[in-house]
């Protein structure tokens, strides 16, 4: 049985399907045939959906020719999906019949909660003042039609109507707790849409009637069921139910009780109408796409904070979401909702003024103007839009804090590029718009980019080329609404060729909607009324944090970052400032703060960079701490928890943008970097890093001679890699040519190399010879990376060339030598390694290290280590006459995926993986042809035939 671990998850059916983390922050889950997984899952949520279920939800159209298979491959999808929030609770599980989602709370699944409030309420409609609060909790749980895009689907219809009746009941047990607490136009104004809707809900008709005649509508009333009546009999020909005559009867003889207008509760605290209130919240007429989760989210935190403020970047839509916000809340708020512009104030300037303005409070002599704006809200449920903080956000702090001190029923929805720091405050960050994953094409950013091109031209229709396009000016806008806007707008009289072209300088792009404010005419103005309120040591390092094509941590800002007289002394404070203005990004990973710049900013940083001529020492500081890095991450195994592939993957884009820049300035500094980066180009199969030594070497005899063998070592691994052994032995030869020269010794990842090329060739003693000297030189050079790699290779070719080698003393040995330290990658290999050697001896142990070795293989994006283990796992089980586990099979396909090398062998043309598996079979694999008849049966041919076997049924 597998099991993924995620995060305390919630999920949403009643509406588009959603799910959010335990912070409240939506997971996206974009692919249509994860979203029809997801469903089915969650429509039967603890308990497990057979295959064929399964099969049929998400393939009614057209099943694929290996339904299973490809059900798998779904599923591990949607697992990886939903794997980046943190904990401890078991979610999706593979059962032996099916896939069971498994949510432990009733609060984390939308339906469940609506249906235990409405339970719990039904339970107290006596007690209406308890009932009512549960009943508008639950309505307020809908977002649409349950199950959103899926709700069509054969498969999903049943469930459908079923919430659907949930969703009715909750109406009219809402109508009859308004009804008992003797609010009968209340009641009214609930039922009359809900009885127009389903004119055959006779329940819902008689409390209707009920409701009519409380209020003093009896003629309404009865007309009412007279019309039904009729309809009833000449269509169906029946008569009313008994409950809805006898209700007929009451009314005609006054049985029921009338509500008398001095009775009834004003009409600003009815529950769900504030229409007047709602109409004085400015909502700008274009459609407001994307945000769904956001309002939903910041709805609940309105519930339980009283100062919530909006966060983010200029252009980000934060005053559009918190006008929305506004509008969802308006009911909660039965003493209005005031919004208050702040953007047209001088920076520093007193708001109090402008507040007690929008109040439409009138000061006098008597008293100060706070006070005065404070007795008017005193008792009264209001919310108060502070909009456009972060220029005078001391003067809101303060106003705010003492505000919120002296009411105690005023609520405060505030936005900034900057937070008010006083005490109860809620952050909200809002993010940009999500853009679309790699391969897909829809996400909030695209549908903003075509609603606003579209109203630009109407007749405009885009082919799956410029589709493509869209998606990409769509990452390279970062998400950012007011510049997708913008863009979006010029498709009015540009193609979107030319739109694209045109993003080189997307700062100067204009907005030319004349109702945006002078602040949003173009990005550039955008961020000059950010950028204008920094410190000039704030202006500096934001200007110089440009450099960082993607996220950097704090080390790396220290390093890089300078002042007129060296290090930036106060960095983590700086930083923390620019966080706080919206400026930089922050993120935790791992436990690791990470920061980065969205690109309209980085853009702009970088240009005031070549205006001052700081771009070259900044790009060289930035060069050169990150080849330091590459030499270092790659012998720890283990850096803050972390395996040195996931540090290195993690830090990518810098390390491109530093050989880039090492590669036009700095060409030694370039080798330097590339060679030092050889374990993560053969471990990860990574042909970018491949292709980086083969550009490397061509400058690295004359700039950096002495690094020459190990940029010849790393094209040789991609060589054999890709079934060339030819040019593997020639690239090793010249690097042993190349250290003999210049006088030193072979460099550690020459010499592991050459014992690879032994090992192919069956001379397995003088492959144990060569890792031993390699062993030795990564010893001597803290390489603890190379080390445990090279003792797991030792123990396999000792045991293959000594017949008095114990091989489970030796699997032993190298277990206990890489669990000490080792990443999780690195014991794979280890745990690997053990498999092979301990399987004559104890097979029940080898499998056991081989499902070691694929679920720790799986935490790291290594296909090497994972391909190998997967695939002898998959091997063992079809020699015990067992089918290939669903593990085994996705650890294949994953590593399959993860490999870029697409070469041909002498088998054909199969995938770079395909024939690292033939090549590398534990480096016992040799050509058949350079056996001697004397030697054992090389394991060669069988091999690759079950690898093919395998890898072409999955």
């Amino acid at each position: 049985m597998h099991s993924e671990v995620v995060g305390m998850l919630s999920f949403g059916v009643l509406g588009p399907l959603v799910v959010h983390d335990e912070y409240g922050r939506g997971v996206p889950v974009r692919g249509v045939t994860q979203r029809r997984a997801l469903a089915a899952l969650l429509s039967r949520a603890n308990e497990t959906v057979a295959h064929d279920t399964l099969i049929a939800a998400l393939w009614e159209e057209q099943t694929p020719a290996r339904p299973q298979a490809a059900l798998q491959t779904t599923m591990s999808r949607l697992r990886s999906l939903l794997k980046g929030s943190s904990g401890a609770v078991e979610c999706i599980r593979t059962e032996a019949t099916g896939y069971r989602l498994v949510v432990d709370d009733p609060e984390r699944l939308d339906c469940w909660k609506a249906e235990e409030l409405l339970k719990s309420a039904r339970a107290a409609l006596d007690r209406p003042e308890v009932a009512l609060p549960l009943l508008v909790e639950a309505d307020r749980l809908w977002r649409g039609v349950p199950f959103g895009e899926v709700a069509e689907h054969v498969q999903f219809q049943p469930v459908v109507a079923h919430w659907e009746e949930v969703r009715l009941a909750i109406v009219e047990s809402r109508a009859e707790a308004l009804l008992n607490a003797g609010r009968a136009g209340d009641a009214a104004l609930l039922l009359e849409p809900h009885i127009q809707a389903h004119p055959g809900r006779e329940h819902a008709l008689g409390q209707f009637m009920r409701a009519l005649y409380a209020s003093g509508r009896q003629i309404e009333a009865l007309s009412l069921y007279d019309r039904h009546r009729r309809e009833l009999s000449e269509e169906l020909g029946l008569d009313p139910s008994p409950d809805l005559q006898r209700i007929e009867q009451q009314i005609l003889r006054h049985e029921l009780p009338t509500v008398s207008q001095e009775e009834r509760p004003p009409a600003a605290s009815a529950p769900s109408r504030n229409d007047s209130a709602a109409s004085r919240i400015p909502v700008p007429a274009s459609q407001f796409i994307g945000r769904d989760d956001d309002i939903a989210s910041i709805s609940r935190l309105l519930e339980h904070r009283r100062l919530v403020t909006l966060l983010g970047i200029g252009g980000i839509g934060k005053t559009r979401l918190a006008l929305h916000c506004a509008r969802a809340v308006v009911d909660r708020y039965p003493d209005g909702i005031t919004v208050c512009r702040l953007a047209e104030l001088p920076p520093g300037a007193d708001i109090v003024h402008a507040v007690a303005a929008s109040l439409g409070v009138v000061p006098d002599a008597s008293r100060s103007v706070e006070d005065h704006i404070a007795a008017a809200l005193t008792g009264k449920r209001h919310l108060l839009l502070l909009d456009n903080c972060e220029h005078v956000v001391a003067a809101a702090s303060e106003l705010m804090d003492r505000l919120l001190a002296s009411t105690e029923s005023l609520d405060v929805l505030a936005t900034s590029r900057e937070a008010l720091h006083i005490g109860g405050e809620q952050v909200w960050q809002v993010s940009p718009l999500a853009v679309p994953l790699a391969g897909e094409d829809t996400a909030p950013a695209v549908d903003l980019f075509l609603d606003r091109a579209l109203a630009a031209d109407p007749r405009l229709r885009f082919t799956a080329e410029e589709m493509r396009q869209v998606v990409r000016v769509c990452r390279q806008l970062d998400g950012i609404p007011l510049a997708i806007e913008i863009v979006a707008a010029r498709l009015g009289v540009l193609t979107i060729d030319e739109v694209s072209a045109r993003l080189a300088d997307r700062l100067t792009l204009t907005n030319r909607t004349r109702s945006t404010g002078t602040r949003h005419r173009s990005l550039a103005d955008v961020i000059d009324w950010s950028y204008d309120l920094l410190t000039p040591d704030e202006k500096r390092l934001f200007d110089q944090l440009s450099v960082f094509p993607g996220e950097f941590t704090l080390e790396a800002a220290a390093a890089i970052t300078r002042t007129d007289d060296g290090p930036v002394p106060d960095i983590a404070d700086l930083l923390l400032r620019l966080v706080d203005r919206s400026l930089v990004q922050r993120a935790e990973r791992h436990g690791t703060s990470r920061y980065r710049l969205l690109d309209a900013l980085r853009q702009y940083g970088h240009r005031n960079l070549t205006r001052t001529g700081t771009a070259i020492e900044t790009g060289a500081r930035h060069a050169g701490w990150y080849a330091n890095f590459a030499d270092t991450v790659t012998k720890r195994p283990l850096i803050a928890g972390l395996s040195w592939i996931e540090t290195i993957d993690a830090e990518l884009p810098n390390l491109r943008a530093a050989r880039q820049w090492a590669t036009e300035h700095d060409p030694a500094l370039a080798v330097r970097l590339v060679a030092s980066l050889h374990w993560y180009a053969a471990w990860c199969c990574s042909r970018e890093a491949f292709e980086w030594a083969e550009a490397a070497v061509k400058t690295a005899g004359e700039v950096a001679p002495e690094l020459l063998p190990t940029v010849l070592a790393t094209i040789a691994v991609g060589a054999w890699m890709a079934g060339d052994m030819t040019q593997a032995r020639c690239l090793t030869d010249r690097g042993m040519a190349a250290a003999e020269k210049s006088g030193a010794e072979p460099p550690r990842y020459l010499l592991d190399v050459a014992g690879d090329i032994a090992s192919f060739d069956g001379k397995f003693s003088e492959a144990a010879q060569w890792y031993d000297r390699a062993l030795d030189r990564a010893r001597s050079e803290r390489d603890d990376v190379q080390r445990m790699i090279n003792l797991g290779c030792i123990a396999l070719a000792t045991a293959q060339a000594e017949d008095d080698a114990d091989p489970v003393i030796l699997a032993d040995e190298v277990l206990k030598e890489v669990n000490r330290g080792g990443s999780p990658d690195l014991r794979a290999w280890a745990y690997y390694c053990s498999a092979h050697l301990v399987t004559a001896a104890d097979r029940e142990r080898a499998r056991r290290d081989l499902w070691t070795a694929v679920d720790l293989a799986g935490r790291t994006a290594s296909p090497f280590v994972l391909g190998l283990a997967s695939l002898a796992l998959a091997i063992m089980e079809i020699e015990d006459g067992d089918d290939p586990s669903s593990e085994a099979a996705e650890g294949i396909e994953a590593a399959k995926g993860l490999s870029p090398l697409n070469v041909a062998s002498r088998f054909g043309n199969q995938s770079g993986f395909e024939l690292v598996l033939e090549n590398t079979r534990v480096q016992l694999t040799a050509n058949d042809e350079e056996w001697e008849d004397d030697q054992p049966t090389p394991p060669n041919r069988v091999v690759v035939d079950r690898a093919m076997s395998v890898l072409r049924s999955v």
